[in-house]
């Protein structure tokens, strides 16, 4: 499924470098979401994403939508 997804066209594969780290350390205080979803949300968010790909329901209550692959 993952090869699918990456095939799709419209997705971005990016750095997980110190200053996303430091968002997602920043949001901990802010949210109840387990630091992996809160991860993939402040990735999508720093990014200016419209949709973030996945079967968690955590997403829903967030401001971008969730969509099941």
């Amino acid at each position: 499924m993952a090869k699918a997804i990456l095939e799709a066209g419209n997705i971005e594969v990016i750095d997980f470098d110190s200053a996303l780290w430091f968002e997602v350390l920043k949001g901990l205080k802010r949210t109840q979401l387990k630091i992996s979803d809160l991860l993939h949300y402040t990735a999508a968010s720093l990014r200016s994403c419209r949709s973030i790909i996945s079967f968690d329901r955590d997403f829903d209550r967030l401001e971008i939508k969730r969509v099941e692959p």
